[in-house]
């Protein structure tokens, strides 16, 4: 197993989760049980990644490291290219939240959690 990379970006000391989700429209009926309610499969599926990771290095390392996660998630995203480390399949994806944490008393240590929204740019 490698680690994953965002725009060749690696994404150390991670841990990955994948969602995939169906925009079903569950359509109960009046007075029947649930095993009769009406289910459709009308909005196709979606996919969220979420990323956790530690990073080890120094000061202006870790800067970096947030700068081009950044510049990515500019306002004006185009889609990036995401592989993943887990089953190596790429995915095009979109930063919907970086958050990142600094470790007060260490400061080489940078906790950071990407989520991804796999999915095309219109």
């Amino acid at each position: 197993m490698t680690n994953p990379t965002i725009n060749s970006i690696e994404l150390t000391g991670t841990t990955e989760q994948h969602s995939r989700t169906s925009g079903l429209l569950n359509s109960p009926l009046p007075l029947s049980n649930s095993d009769e309610s009406l289910i459709m499969d009308l909005f196709g599926t979606g996919r969220t990644i979420t990323v956790t990771g530690l990073m080890n290095g120094t000061p202006s390392e870790l800067s970096a490291f947030i700068v081009s996660i950044e510049a990515i998630q500019n306002g004006a995203q185009t889609g990036a290219t995401f592989v993943s480390g887990k089953n190596g399949l790429t995915y095009t994806v979109l930063i919907d939240n970086f958050d990142w944490t600094d470790k007060g008393g260490a400061p080489g240590i940078l906790d950071y959690t990407l989520i991804l929204m796999e999915g095309s740019v219109i």
